[in-house]
């Protein structure tokens, strides 16, 4: 490290929001941080011959220096003594443990059997999804079929509804026609006649 870490980072990294305000022990941890420089990746003491580990001379630098924070030495957990217990209590407690583990395989077993059925009837879901879909499909085809149907009936009805109303009106004309056909010829014949 080159040059005086920021008031900022040495805040949040070693105050712990303790003594923020306290320009004396900000002091104290900026000329701390001074002494110390990198080399590689080990971060040592600066001007140090020996280079001595950066853990090891931060331990006596707190001592020295006497910085506002704890370090915490893992403790071994102990072992707890054993209890004495009577060979009743232990036939007991080996026949419970027999019973449990024959329970145990019980409920597995029948987890195992419960487990493969129900796999059964999600695959047998799947399947009458599946069939569901396709005679929606088909269906809705069907469905899109007999629109199609109608429409064209209802067009075929409209077209045949029309050519009626022409052939009556045909039929009309022609007997129009065919009355001042007659009327025509009859006084033809009259003026014939006379």
């Amino acid at each position: 490290m080159r040059g005086k870490p920021d008031d900022k980072e040495l805040e949040e990294m070693v105050l712990n929001d303790m003594g923020t305000n306290d320009p004396f022990l900000l002091r104290k941890i900026i000329r701390s941080w001074e002494k110390v420089h990198t080399k590689g990746t080990k971060i040592v003491k600066k001007n140090d011959a020996a280079r001595v580990p950066y853990q090891q001379w931060l331990s006596e630098r707190i001592k020295i220096v006497k910085l506002p924070f704890s370090i915490e030495i893992p403790l071994r957990s102990t072992s707890p003594e054993p209890i004495p217990v009577s060979l009743e209590e232990v036939e007991k407690l080996r026949a419970m443990v027999a019973k449990l583990g024959k329970e145990k395989d019980d409920l597995q077993s029948e987890l195992y059997k419960e487990t493969g059925k129900n796999m059964i009837l999600k695959r047998k879901s799947n399947q009458r999804k599946k069939l569901l879909e396709e005679s929606r499909k088909k269906n809705g085809i069907e469905q899109d079929l007999k629109e199609r149907v109608l429409e064209c009936l209802d067009q075929a009805d409209s077209g045949l509804g029309s050519l009626r109303d022409e052939l009556a009106k045909a039929k009309r004309d022609g007997q129009e026609w065919k009355r001042w056909w007659d009327l025509a010829t009859k006084q033809k014949k009259e003026e014939a006649f006379e």
